[in-house]
Parts: C-alpha cells; structure tokens; sequence
C-alpha cells in the first residue's frame, strides 16, 4: 500500500530489508518481519474515511442521523465537516490548522478513492478505513503509522455484498457482530491501548486474493483481537 500510493503522499517507510537496519535487527527472525522507519511529528488527527457506513458508525446513523458525533444529510455518508479537525491543528500547530486540515482531508480522500478502486478489481470492498499523518524534518505532511490493515479498515467480499444488512468482513467486525448478536456485554477492564497495538502485530496477513492466517499464531490472534474488541 505504501508504494501504491507513494504519488499521492510520501510515506514514512524506508526499507523493509533487514541489511539496511542497525545490526541487532540484522536477524533471520527480523527478516519480512521488520520495517525501518522515518521519525515523524504526529498531527493528533485520525482522518476516517467511509465508502459504506457500517459497524458502530451505522449503528449511530440509525439512531440519531450522527456518525462520530457529527450529524449527516439522510440518505448520505459524504459532506463530514472538518471543523473541528482544524481546531485541534491550529492548537498545536499555530497558523496551519486550516492548510493541514485542507491537506489531510484531501489526502485521505485521494488514499482510499486510490486503493478501493485497486482493491475492487481484485474483488474486495474497502468499506472504510483510517490514515495517520505526521510532518517530516522538512515540514511537509507524511503518512506514518500503520495503513489498510484488518485494525484500521474493514475488508468485504465484493462477490457476497448485498445492500441493508451487515456484511461478512475480513478483519476484526466479525467478533464484534458475534458479540452483538449473542448479546454479550463488552468488557472495559481495562484501558491499554498500547498494549493492544503492541501486540496486534497482525498475524492474519490479508492478501487480496485470499486470506492466510500463520497456524502457530491463530490463539495469539484471538486474544489480541478480543482485546481490540473491548478497547483494551
């Protein structure tokens, strides 16, 4: 995803081959494991962006017309206002809020209009996802952090879509659905979220194509995706 997109933004990633990291990560358990990164200056903004509104956020819609608080026009998803967004920028980054918030909103739309259409063609749905950006030694705006993964995105069968109803997901939905539909309460005993994307270290690898989960990992998976279902 990172060089599909490298046109659209540059991307914090350097080199995923070990021989270019300092020499601890110069390992065979470190090689295709591993990626060597840029330092970036985070904005505190998650851009999210909906192609579908599914999940909590169809759960809200149907409520009260509001998807993260923010009222929509019926019968639409798009037109979300970034108002907000620039507030929070212009705190931090005094004088830029309006120009990041316009950069960001532009980006990310740009980012998942790019590789929904790519995704599409080889059969999966990309019903929403999120991006993170970060400024550069230079200033300029970089997407960092983790991007199009079964954490941050929902993945649907394009050849089992049907309109009205929940879809089957090839990310973490399908717990929250079970739960849901079994009526079982949500823990929150707990509030790690570092430990949950610590150890989320995605052992389910989405290939467009198919789905490969690593056998000796399957009961890792499981935990730290039922810690990402209760917002730990």
């Amino acid at each position: 995803w990172f060089d599909l997109t490298k046109d659209i933004v540059p991307n914090h990633m350097i080199s995923v081959d070990v021989k270019d990291m300092p020499e601890f990560f110069q390992q065979e358990k470190y090689d295709g494991n591993s990626m060597m990164c840029k330092k970036l200056t985070m904005l505190p903004i998650e851009c999210i962006v909906r192609g579908y509104i599914t999940g909590s956020g169809w759960a809200s819609y149907q409520e009260n017309g509001t998807v993260c608080g923010i009222r929509l026009p019926e019968g639409h998803d798009e037109n979300i206002s970034f108002e907000r967004s620039i507030e929070v920028l212009e705190k931090e980054f005094p004088g830029k809020g309006q120009e990041y918030a316009e950069q960001l909103r532009d980006k990310t739309i740009a980012l998942y209009k790019k590789c929904a259409d790519y995704a599409l063609e080889h059969g999966i749905i990309i019903a929403d996802t999120k991006f993170e950006f970060g400024l550069d030694e230079n200033g300029n705006i970089v997407i960092g952090d983790e991007m199009l993964t079964p954490d941050s995105s929902r993945f649907w069968p394009a050849d089992e879509y049907e309109p009205g109803h929940g879809q089957p997901s090839f990310d973490k939905q399908f717990a929250r659905d079970w739960l849901k539909s079994n009526k079982v309460a949500t823990p929150h005993f707990c509030h790690l979220d570092s430990f949950k994307y610590w150890f989320f270290f995605y052992f389910c690898h989405i290939h467009l194509k198919s789905i490969q989960i690593t056998t000796k990992y399957v009961c890792f998976t499981l935990l730290t995706i039922i810690l990402s279902v209760c917002h730990c």
